[in-house]
């Protein structure tokens, strides 16, 4: 009997696919070094199907989603890599690349694979080096040695602070740290595409750990393939400890003395850069913030804060919400800027106060010309989407229309279906680039049905006002409105119910507007009630009754002894 045709074709097909996989299996054996042959074929089968769509099948850095990613993936053929515990100019430990698999790199588009066994993540480790002829040349990279190390103290803060200055580091990472230098938006790579300066300030975003040993191996290593340098670059050495370094270099023989004074020059590199790093880490919190679930708004009395710096708000910068970059609806944005946003409330019974505060490297505001909604705006129901030109930074704090029945509208400023109820500001030319100060808020109240169709209530029935501060790449704004308005289209605002909450953001230095933005999910704001005079009316209602029980027995007892 035969067999059919299309058996025939699938089984070809199949052998075909078998001889091409043992091909390049093959071929990659045949660039690893020995005793990597054993795992080399399953991580490349790994790598094929958990990294080649984003780092390319030969690992240039070049797979079909390398161009929606920012940064963008890293080219494996160059053997730069920008976390490690090597000396400047060495290849990473196979530790060092194991470790970012299993752990994913922090602000990127790389995942941590945890789920992946350890044999697993070894053997993928194993496949991405053969794409560096670097590793089949190489000997034992020289790890950086943990030593001198200098215990975090206001002292070495401080220390670490001149360290900071002397060096720049402004330039790019901003003079509070928020990555937000005058240099930060120009930055290239070594392949010459934009890569931004970290964010100080958020520790738990650092790529490789925020530990301070994880920062001392960072700046003594520096970020190969980036414009970080590493620290010994940037010291300036006395010109005979240069002699003497050049000397060691050529291995040539020096005298003890020599010796002595060049470990003394680098010992003295090693402890101002644990003072660094003692600095850096002290611009995080000591704990890495969790995500909130619930926003609190505390009951206060009296008249509620009038700006950001009112002491009243506390020390932090509040409750974090995450944001993720809108991938959902055409046109997408993979790599936001916006990541979390801080929120802290309080209300006085009769209004409330909402103080949202981001991270923003810089100020973005459409010129003259085409300054225009950071969302488009219609003027009624029935109007086609507008799509908006211009680059304001924006941010929306986005409602239900009501929360009687439960329901939510979609968490992209709701849709045709079920509106959103939202509060949108916007940069403006009033708000200047070089100030550091106030600016005037334009905090518009609305209805929305979709990230690009916004709504705004008539200027007589607005309720909300706003102010917004921008200094040091960091954004505070602050929104007032009264609990119950007299505008059917408000969302009444009522203490003790959980309210829907979310947030949208747009940085128009990153080229997003409209459907280009971060966007969270629904948490929820819960308006602290009056504490109830119930427990205290039941506690005077007891004493009056244990007073009265204690009388009566005394009445009956003296009619007793009578």
């Amino acid at each position: 009997m035969r067999m059919p045709v299309s058996r025939r074709i699938a089984l070809f097909a199949v052998a075909a696919c078998v001889l091409e996989a043992s091909a390049g299996i093959e071929q990659a054996q045949a660039q690893a070094t020995a005793g990597d042959l054993g795992s080399v074929g399953s991580g490349k089968i790994v790598y094929d199907d958990k990294c080649a769509h984003c780092h390319g099948a030969e690992g240039r850095g070049d797979g079909a989603g390398a161009d929606r990613l920012s940064p963008r993936p890293r080219d494996f053929t160059r053997g730069l890599y920008k976390i490690r515990s090597t000396e400047s100019g060495e290849l990473p430990t196979d530790d060092d690349l194991l470790r970012i698999v299993t752990e994913g790199m922090p602000g990127t588009s790389m995942p941590g694979w945890p789920g992946l066994s350890d044999d697993e993540r070894r053997a993928v480790v194993a496949y991405i080096k053969t794409f560096s002829k670097q590793f089949e040349r190489a000997t034992a990279p020289l790890e950086i040695a943990i030593v001198d190390k200098v215990s975090p103290s206001e002292e070495s803060v401080s220390e670490g602070r001149k360290v900071f200055e002397m060096l720049e580091c402004a330039k790019c990472h901003g003079q509070e740290g928020r990555g937000n230098g005058p240099s930060a938006l120009s930055l290239v790579d070594e392949w010459n595409y934009p890569t931004r300066p970290a964010d100080l300030t958020m520790s738990w975003r650092f790529r490789g750990g925020n530990e301070t040993e994880d920062l001392y191996r960072r700046f003594i290593a520096g970020l190969a393939g980036t414009p970080m340098p590493s620290i010994k670059e940037s010291f300036p050495l006395d010109m005979e400890v240069e002699d003497i370094q050049i000397m060691i270099e050529d291995e040539e023989e020096i005298s003890p003395e020599d010796q002595k004074k060049y470990d003394d020059a680098m010992r003295a590199i090693r402890v101002k850069t644990w003072h660094l790093a003692n600095y850096v880490r002290s611009l995080s919190p000591a704990e890495n913030p969790e995500a909130a679930i619930v926003l609190k708004s505390a009951l206060v009395e009296g008249e509620l804060p009038q700006g950001a710096d009112d002491p009243r708000w506390g020390a932090g910068e509040g409750a974090m919400f995450p944001l993720a970059g809108q991938v959902i609806i055409e046109p997408r944005l993979f790599a936001p800027t916006v990541t979390d946003v801080f929120v802290k409330s309080m209300h006085n019974g009769e209004e409330m106060a909402l103080l949202v505060t981001w991270h923003d490297p810089s100020l973005s505001v459409a010129t003259a010309d085409d300054e225009a909604d950071g969302v488009a705006t219609t003027t009624g129901d029935d109007q086609a989407e507008q799509q908006a030109p211009m680059l304001n930074d924006a941010l929306a704090v986005i409602f239900p229309t009501r929360i009687s029945d439960g329901a939510r509208p979609y968490f992209l400023m709701g849709d045709a279906r079920l509106a959103a109820y939202a509060w949108v500001w916007q940069a403006k030319l009033s708000l200047s680039p070089e100030e550091t100060g106030e600016g005037h808020g334009d905090v518009r109240e609305g209805r929305a049905k979709g990230l690009t169709r916004f709504q705004e209530q008539p200027a007589d029935a607005q309720d909300v006002r706003g102010k917004v501060a921008y200094a040091h790449g960091r954004y505070q704004l602050l929104i007032h409105r009264s609990l119950g308005t007299e505008d059917k289209n408000d969302l009444q605002l009522e203490a003790g119910k959980f309210i829907p909450i979310a947030f949208v953001a747009w940085d128009g230095s990153n080229g997003e507007a409209g459907t280009q933005c971060s966007v969270s999910t629904w948490y929820y704001l819960h308006l602290e009630e009056p504490a109830s005079n119930r427990p205290y009316f039941l506690g005077l209602a007891g004493a009056l009754l244990t007073i009265a029980v204690q009388f009566a027995a005394r009445r009956s007892f003296r009619r007793a002894g009578a």
